[in-house]
């Protein structure tokens, strides 16, 4: 028996299949443009107290056991960038974002990438900034859209339909957590200090590692090919491949 992954009637829709080439080909484009640029990728996620692992050892005949608050309280919801330079800037409110919070949130990324211009080496040109994201719909809010045309070394491009794989930072989200959950905090003071702790654990080539793999989605949807889970579904493409079964 195997995991079944629930896969949306619409997520592999000819509408979503052709959303998903023409942002493989936009990136292609801005990659291909003569002004620097840089990819940021940003996301939303919440986290709350009685999160815990699901499996867990114990000796046999005992139950694994773990203690969680009675509780749940609200959620925190950490809103986060990424780029090939690793994590670039996060912020934590007690319950859900919305447009005003994200404003701030910008504010807070576009002093911080000004700042590590600063720092770093002058370039022939000052590099543009694409941010990448998914459709929720205060990204698409009046107030934000004028925060990009106010801020012309800024722009933004939405993330096709039903494809979450294509945002590496799904996978920071998902490592983050459970260094969050692993340091176990019983109350939202201490949740706030393991998320900031967990960051630090996060490097820049994890970071990478999550951007080449979501690029490794590109030939896929190109293709216009059926993309069924956030992973490889098939783990050996090729049967002769298969290392589980190599006969001394």
């Amino acid at each position: 028996m195997k995991q079944a992954y629930r896969v949306p009637f619409e997520r592999n829709s000819d509408r979503v299949k052709n959303q998903r080439v023409e942002y493989v080909q936009r990136i292609f484009e801005i990659e291909g443009r003569p002004v620097p640029h840089e990819m940021i990728f940003v996301d939303e996620a919440g986290f709350n107290l009685t999160k815990r692992r699901k499996r867990g050892r114990n000796i046999i005949g005992h139950r694994a056991i773990v203690n969680v608050p009675g509780q749940r309280g609200g959620n925190v919801t950490m809103c986060a960038a990424i780029s090939q330079r690793g994590v670039l800037h996060r912020h934590a409110v007690l319950g859900p974002y919305n447009t005003m919070l994200l404003l701030a949130f910008l504010d807070g990324l576009r002093q911080h990438m000004f700042q590590l211009d600063y720092r770093e080496p002058a370039q022939p040109e000052q590099p543009h900034y694409v941010v990448v994201w998914d459709n929720v719909s205060f990204h698409r809010a009046a107030l934000v859209r004028d925060w990009f045309t106010n801020n012309p070394r800024f722009s933004n491009i939405f993330l096709p339909a039903y494809s979450p794989f294509l945002n590496p930072i799904e996978e920071l989200f998902s490592a983050w957590r459970w260094k969050v959950y692993d340091r176990e905090p019983y109350v939202r003071v201490h949740l706030l200090q393991a998320m900031e702790e967990a960051c630090l654990d996060i490097s820049v080539d994890a970071c990478q590692g999550w951007i080449r793999h979501a690029r490794g989605f590109y030939p896929r949807c190109l293709a216009g090919a059926n993309i069924a889970c956030d992973v490889d579904e098939i783990l050996w493409p090729d049967p002769d491949q298969r290392q589980d079964a190599v006969v001394g």
